[in-house]
């Protein structure tokens, strides 16, 4: 790579593959600070970073995302998006939302306007909704629009793809909201729904207790 970078990231391009998902350490251990977040951004935005997976430095993109959760920095949010935008990889769905999550409730008005940008790749939208999900659970004043959005993109079950579908039921369910049963249920009935994914009606009705 052409760009010089500061000696905490340097530290990183050197560490090669991660452990996966949840042994994640201190990186701010390394001398990160709220300095780097620029530095950190651009390493995340380079594409020669993630395409080449057999380089050492290939796997900074995931430390480097990691890092920027571990900083809590919002000037993050619509490059994580947009990474996932681009890549459509196991790493990126697993662990972006978590970072996105450490974020706070500052990404909730980016997850929203992705989620309903249709423009966007259907594993993007997803992530958006697991976000939403995720802050919805944590700061309740949250749910009611998350329970709205999410309902009404199921309304369009019928041309929505049908892991879409399944992502928005599981976050009605986990928010344990009854509102849409009945796009809920219809969903099902025209099999519109990744069952895989999601399991079938009764389980998501035992989810509900009814």
């Amino acid at each position: 790579m052409s760009m010089t970078y500061s000696k905490p990231i340097q530290k990183i391009l050197k560490l090669g593959e991660p452990d996966y998902l949840d042994n994640w350490p201190d990186y701010l251990e390394y001398g990160f600070n709220k300095t780097h977040i620029p530095e950190l951004i651009q390493l995340l935005s380079s594409n020669d970073l993630w395409s080449y997976k057999d380089d050492e430095d290939a796997w900074a993109g995931v430390h480097a995302w990691r890092v920027l959760g571990q900083l809590k920095a919002e000037e993050a949010i619509e490059p994580l998006f947009n990474f996932i935008h681009r890549n459509n990889d196991e790493w990126s769905h697993s662990e972006i939302p978590r970072v996105l999550g450490m974020l706070g409730p500052s990404v909730f008005e980016t997850s929203k306007v992705v989620l309903k940008d249709s423009s966007k790749t259907v594993w993007t939208r997803i992530v958006a909704a697991e976000v939403m999900t995720n802050i919805a659970q944590s700061h309740p004043e949250y749910r009611k629009d998350s329970i709205h959005i999410f309902g009404e993109e199921l309304k369009n079950y019928k041309t929505n793809d049908i892991t879409f579908n399944s992502f928005m039921i599981s976050g009605l369910v986990n928010l344990q909201s009854y509102d849409y049963l009945k796009e809920m249920k219809e969903a099902f009935d025209a099999r519109c729904v990744d069952e895989m994914t999601m399991g079938n009606w009764e389980d998501v009705q035992d989810e509900l207790g009814l």
